[in-house]
């Protein structure tokens, strides 16, 4: 499966009219979450930003040594990257959604339409024949004029608000869905033993030469004595072994992040898609269950951003060994395969059984497309 440009890619439409600045969300971030309380709404994403902060510095080729890179820690940067969980888009949406919520309760709708129909009640006791009545009946529908027309801004404001948080949280779980999709036919493909079969055979074969080399170039400088050889097949065999052993871990470790970025996605996501479907299925708009459900989904969000629980190790330090750097040589093949294994796009094909005039049985009058024949199917044109 190759680089997936299409997750997060494409920003979802911001509405300019109430779209944050740079610096007013900058400002709202460093704002206490709880008025009067230490957390900030900042520290919500700190991990997820440094982690963020991290992925650049390996792309950039600013954690890799010379020589000396850490296999582990390679393979997992690798695997977030594919991903594209830890993303800027992700970031930016989830922090603006964060900053609309938190105006969502200020627009208070409420007080005006409770001062309506209070002032309407009050207008309906009063008697239109005396002048006092009627002196106070025009400055209370003056008032009440004044109340709709704010009640109306306000609404339309609500609204604004409402529709792009609504877009955020589809735009959001759209591409979550995509980046599980993405995990899981990365973990199918690596949990394929013989995916990985053929270039293990390949370094085998590449460890062998590297002995035959070595003896080679020993018996150049004088007599091998039968010892010297029993002696190379053992370190040739547990060489192997050895390898064998680390390169199926790595493949195994790379596994697990796949995997844990997949539980994490797909469990805050499914938090997101019960209260997507709640906002879509109502007739009528309620403003307190309405407001409940973004609320649902900005937990969600907080928890998806601050409580995944991946964490990147490096191998242990093991002591040096005589072949440590051919070790660490197909190890680096290997993670260079593994990774170019599961960006590999598998072949689309069009599911001939999928197709709507698929002709199923003898029709004289059929127009659509024909079966092949026996020969062109086993021939090399067209072959599928």
């Amino acid at each position: 499966m190759p680089l997936n440009s299409t997750i997060f890619e494409t920003r979802f439409s911001a509405n300019d009219e109430i779209c944050p600045t740079p610096q007013a969300l900058k400002q709202f971030l460093a704002t206490p979450k709880i008025e009067g309380w230490a957390d900030l709404h900042a520290d919500d994403v700190a991990t997820y930003r440094k982690l963020l902060t991290d992925i650049h510095a390996f792309e950039q080729h600013k954690l890799k040594g010379a020589g000396g890179q850490d296999i582990r820690m390679l393979l997992a940067y690798r695997v977030l990257v594919h991903t594209v969980f830890f993303n800027v888009r992700l970031l930016s949406a989830a922090e603006q959604y964060t900053y609309h919520l938190r105006a969502l309760p200020a627009i208070d709708i409420k007080q005006p339409m409770d001062f309506i129909r209070s002032a309407e009640a009050a207008m309906s006791k009063l008697d239109p024949k005396r002048i006092n009545d009627v002196l106070r009946m025009a400055r209370l529908q003056e008032m009440v004029a004044e109340r709709k027309k704010i009640l109306a801004d306000l609404r339309n404001r609500w609204t604004l608000v409402a529709a792009e948080l609504r877009n955020i949280a589809h735009y959001i779980s759209e591409n979550l869905a995509r980046i599980e999709t993405l995990c899981k036919a990365a973990v199918l493909t690596l949990s394929d033993a013989d995916a990985a079969a053929k270039k293990e055979k390949q370094m085998v074969a590449d460890i062998q030469t590297y002995f035959k080399d070595r003896l080679r170039n020993a018996l150049r400088g004088g007599q091998l004595t039968k010892q010297d050889l029993e002696k190379a097949k053992r370190d040739v065999d547990a060489l192997v072994r050895e390898l064998l052993a680390l390169v199926r871990e790595d493949r195994h470790g790379m596994m697990r992040v796949y995997e844990s970025i997949q539980g994490h996605v797909q469990e805050n996501n499914a938090a997101l898609a019960v209260q997507l479907a709640v906002l879509e299925g109502k007739k009528t708009v309620n403003v307190a269950e309405t407001s409940a459900s973004f609320t649902r989904i900005g937990t969600a969000l907080v928890r998806l951003l601050k409580e995944h629980t991946l964490v990147i190790e490096p191998s242990p330090v093991q002591p040096r060994k005589p072949h440590d750097a051919i070790i660490h040589e197909k190890r680096t093949e290997m993670a260079d395969y593994l990774y170019e294994l599961v960006q590999k796009e598998r072949r689309s094909r069009d599911d001939r059984r999928s197709l709507r005039d698929r002709r199923v049985k003898q029709e004289s009058d059929f127009q659509g497309p024909e079966r092949r024949s026996s020969a062109a199917r086993r021939s090399g044109k067209s072959r599928r």
